[in-house]
């Protein structure tokens, strides 16, 4: 069940190697992060989850993890991540790190023994002989990798197939064997010493495996082989008393389209405190607008989560899709549209997240060339594709590139990121979006963002104990919310015209414009309490 001890609760992901170079040496650190904690805290947010900083050969920047106690030296020490902790702590900010339980590299040492077949290795990840068909050998089933190509790698060392549901490099973890859950204790305990408060468990749907390893039926849905399976609920379960253990705090990414059901059961039945689950992404037309119908249905969907005991994070982006306002780039007005999703999404019951960035309404860089993508699911997905013009097209609107590029904090070269060329790209237009110059400006994203968060703050006992009630007519739609005869609505308009309000006897705990009358305008967004 849910930790109380994170109700309503807002968080702030960071992804390391973007966010800030304290040593100028090009790449995100550390130290940036603990640099950057005022202005974190001035968000009005209570925790900060760091992406990976563990050693890793970067294959998959990071989740890719070499050693699970280690800090990779280009992020700084492990005495600079305990300078990170006790410094967030001061400013009563919790911290969350990634823990990666699906895979590691292929350069982890318990990767390298089970390769020798060294006890007690040898089964730590799941390897399997392969088919011989035509005097050729081939991978023991047709799964598909999410990024493209055979789930299966071949080792020339063992003889023998790995499975690898991401990048080549990337081994899955064999969760049948008992040493790999006392392995990953270990892991848990050590960060739990280090005051870690708790871990984002990246792509844990996908721990459980259908054990027959037969082929599957549909060969564009071969992630139904390896996602929120029974397994998977039966390991979570006995991981959830490893965690309750430590006392650390869980959020799981639920990838591979869970139903609700799994949802629930992951959030209410002792295996994980909270889920990231990815309704939201329907809600973005291909071309670049908004979707009236899907955005309703997700925010229902959200809520029907919480009704029924479980646990969402409220969010609309992080490091695997793109920026936020390029996907509603189409919008007449794209900034306040991108503020009026942020306050329909983070006034709801659950735990918002808002990514590095986001809050200054960061866009996607333009691309030209596959050779300026650094991702390897970019790669590998224009490697494997029939037509590259067609795939170099979407990679521009919806690589995992776009949110990482970095951080936007001046308008001095590099983006004040760093005064060394950074190991990614800078957005051409940082001169005129970044934090300093939106820090003054009583219209810009950033001050909306604070001022959304501050309402939400302020109003926690309705949210949270509130009932909820839903509304759509025509470009207006929105949610009221009641508790103890006090009442919230929060409404957005996403029309053309202004429209009369469908609410009395109110006052307006925020709104993105100028309010005159009784009345919503284009693109505009309404907190009103009741009087």
């Amino acid at each position: 069940m849910f930790n109380q001890k994170w109700n309503n609760l807002v968080g702030y992901q960071i992804y390391i190697k973007s966010f800030f170079d304290s040593n100028n040496d090009g790449i995100g650190d550390i130290n940036g992060i603990t640099k950057k904690l005022d202005y974190i805290k001035n968000l009005g947010v209570n925790f900060i989850w760091i992406c990976p900083f563990y050693d890793s050969p970067m294959d998959d920047n990071g989740y890719d993890i070499r050693d699970y106690y280690q800090i990779d030296s280009s992020y700084g020490t492990m005495d600079d991540l305990k300078n990170l902790i006790s410094e967030a702590h001061k400013r009563n900010l919790k911290v969350v790190i990634d823990l990666v339980m699906n895979h590691t590299s292929d350069e982890n040492k318990w990767f390298i023994l089970s390769e020798q077949k060294v006890e007690p290795f040898t089964d730590f990840y799941i390897w399997k002989d392969g088919k011989i068909i035509k005097d050729k050998i081939c991978p023991p089933n047709n799964w598909q990798s999410f990024f493209s190509g055979s789930a299966w790698g071949y080792s020339e060392k063992r003889k023998q197939y790995f499975l690898k549901i991401f990048s080549k490099k990337m081994p899955d973890l064999n969760y049948e064997n008992e040493k790999v859950f006392e392995e990953m204790e270990k892991i848990i305990a050590f960060y739990s010493n280090l005051k870690v408060d708790g871990f984002r468990v990246d792509a844990i749907a996908h721990i459980g495996k259908d054990l027959t390893f037969k082929n599957a039926k549909n060969i564009k849905k071969t992630y139904k082989s390896f996602s929120n399976l029974p397994n998977t609920h039966k390991y979570l379960k006995k991981f959830n008393q490893i965690f309750k253990k430590y006392d650390m705090f869980t959020m799981g990414e639920l990838g591979g389209d869970p139903s609700r059901k799994d949802i629930l059961e992951y959030t209410t039945k002792n295996e994980l405190d909270m889920v990231f689950s990815f309704e939201q992404l329907s809600v973005f037309n291909k071309d670049d607008t908004i979707n009236l119908k899907n955005l309703m249905k997700t925010l229902k969907y959200k809520n029907k989560i919480s009704i029924c005991g479980g646990s969402p994070v409220l969010f609309w982006l992080n490091h695997d899709y793109p920026r936020l306002k390029s996907k509603i780039k189409n919008e007449k007005e794209s900034s306040n549209a991108q503020i009026c999703l942020a306050g329909l999404m983070y006034m709801l019951k659950g735990t918002p997240i808002i990514y590095n960035g986001e809050e200054l309404g960061m866009e996607n860089y333009p691309y030209s060339s596959i050779d300026e993508f650094k991702d390897v699911n970019a790669k590998m997905l224009y490697e494997n594709s029939k037509d590259k013009k067609q795939t170099l097209c979407y990679l521009k609107e919806n690589s995992r590139d776009n949110s990482r590029t970095i951080m936007q904090w001046n308008s001095k070269k590099y983006a004040g990121f760093s005064t060394h060329e950074p190991w990614n790209y800078v957005n051409k237009n940082y001169k005129i979006l970044n934090a300093e110059l939106e820090q003054n400006q009583a219209n810009s994203v950033l001050s909306a963002y604070k001022s959304i968060l501050k309402t939400r703050a302020n109003n926690l006992d309705i949210i949270s104990n509130g009932k909820y009630k839903f509304f759509r007519k025509n470009a207006i739609l929105g949610y009221f919310i009641e508790n103890n005869n006090q009442k919230l609505a929060v409404l957005a308009n996403f029309g053309e015209n202004a429209k009369k309000l469908p609410f009395k006897n109110y006052k307006v705990a925020y709104g993105n414009k100028i309010f005159k009358s009784n009345e919503i305008l284009p693109y505009e967004i309404l907190i009103l309490k009741s009087k």
